[in-house]
């Protein structure tokens, strides 16, 4: 019962807010990663072999040492089906999920302490050797049901977070963190890329 009435308390908080607006997270970041030392950001897929990717909140410590809940989506998920299964294990059981590529919400019952918090895995299975294809790359994206990607810290504030990226199949330089969008940059980092 306990564990249901915190589920309750800290999602209706992260729908309604608990500022007006979300506070700046800084280099806060929830990100994709294929180790759980969280440094490696490429997988290769072999059919019949079990690849891991594991999510992991990063905090910047200047703003923000632990962490409540997450909220986020998964952007170019490879479709489960046929040719390959995926699997979500969180690490923790107060879990909301429309689809991982819809919206998820993972809270904990108690604070996580940062700077790095394990949010969860997942397991991708090829049935088929042509299920993720070359330089597929799968993001962290903003939650569907809030249209934000936030970290809620001990104080149950939401901070607007980055989000990563992770290359099944890279064939050449791939990045731990896509490269820059628009709404979520300045022109002096768009300049930067040319």
């Amino acid at each position: 019962m306990k564990r249901m009435f915190t589920l309750m308390a800290l999602l209706a908080l992260m729908a309604t807010g608990a500022s007006a607006q979300n506070l700046d997270g800084k280099g806060s970041f929830i990100g994709l990663f294929a180790d759980v030392d969280h440094s490696v950001c490429q997988a290769p897929i072999t059919e019949y072999v079990n690849t891991s990717v594991y999510i992991y909140a990063a905090m910047d410590i200047s703003v923000l040492t632990q962490c409540t809940a997450v909220e986020f989506k998964l952007g170019n998920l490879p479709t489960a089906g046929a040719q390959g299964l995926i699997t979500a294990t969180w690490n923790s059981p107060l879990v909301i999920s429309d689809g991982l590529d819809i919206n998820v919400a993972v809270a904990f019952e108690l604070p996580q302490d940062g700077p790095v918090v394990l949010i969860g895995q997942l397991d991708f299975f090829p049935l088929d050797a042509g299920w993720i294809g070359a330089d597929h790359v799968m993001t962290v994206e903003k939650g569907d049901a809030i249209n934000n990607r936030v970290i809620v810290g001990a104080d149950f504030e939401k901070y607007d977070s980055g989000g990563g990226s992770l290359t099944f199949n890279c064939g050449g330089v791939c990045l731990c963190m896509p490269t820059t969008a628009v709404e979520e940059t300045n022109w002096g980092s768009i300049k930067a890329l040319y």
